[in-house]
């Protein structure tokens, strides 16, 4: 639940034609007709080189079994290299799951996939548009300010208009199942400075499109139906002069 307790995505801007990228040696891929917006497909070896050899200077983020660095491309522009561990069978399946995710994704506030390169001996690598700003994650959690109630519900409303639903399934299922708990869940560095009938909403949406049987999960458009007749903090977004 990003607008809640955390979330890891970015913001994103721009975009250019699409150019379509197969893994090599990958079969699947070729059978899938992935589609990547402007990949260029740089080797594994380059990648490190506009790494600086994966510097720690470069160094942006690590957590679980993925690390990411500042690369500065040919053209001067920046860009994020995220390294994932391909070490076990496991980890390359989790791999493909994310890539496959992320070429379907293609929304101004999702941070845009740009390339990416299967590598045994360095980890399979995605090449991302870099954001100097942070990640959302950053901003919730950060010390930089707590982010107000209403612009939690404008980036859930947002993300809504990029996700696919059907991939949005997980083991938070029971937990949103319970309505009563809502309070629990939400980020305790707002103070109770939050709608709880709006959380609840959010919490009873969230859970529906997790329900075992796909014929009851909402569509997007109802998704976003609801979320824009519900959620009245959102209400700014729809004004002439809206600011997130």
């Amino acid at each position: 639940m990003a607008f809640l307790r955390c979330f890891g995505n970015k913001l994103r801007r721009g975009g250019v034609g699409d150019v379509r990228v197969y893994a090599e040696g990958d079969k699947d891929d070729e059978l899938n007709s992935r589609m990547i917006t402007g990949a260029t497909r740089y080797t594994s070896d380059e990648l490190k080189r506009f790494t600086m050899n994966f510097s720690k200077s470069n160094l942006i983020a690590c957590a679980g079994f993925s690390t990411v660095y500042l690369a500065k491309f040919p053209d001067s522009t920046l860009k994020a290299v995220k390294i994932m561990d391909s070490s076990s069978e496991r980890l390359n399946r989790i791999y493909k799951q994310e890539l496959d995710i992320l070429v379907q994704i293609q929304h101004d506030n999702i941070v845009k996939l740009l390339d990416h390169c299967d590598d045994e001996e360095f980890g399979n690598m995605l090449v991302f548009e870099y954001v100097p700003n942070g990640t959302l994650h950053d901003k919730l959690h950060g010390n930089r300010g707590i982010i107000p109630w209403r612009n939690r519900m404008a980036v859930a409303f947002q993300l809504a208009q990029a996700i696919d639903g059907e991939r949005l399934i997980s083991k938070a299922a029971p937990i949103l199942n319970d309505v009563s708990k809502v309070a629990e869940m939400v980020d305790p560095h707002l103070d109770r400075n939050y709608a709880l009938e709006e959380a609840k909403v959010m919490v009873t949406l969230a859970a529906s499109c997790l329900s075992d049987f796909p014929s009851l999960r909402p569509s997007a458009s109802e998704i976003l139906e609801t979320i824009r007749s519900r959620i009245s903090s959102i209400s700014f977004l729809f004004s002439a002069d809206k600011k997130v």
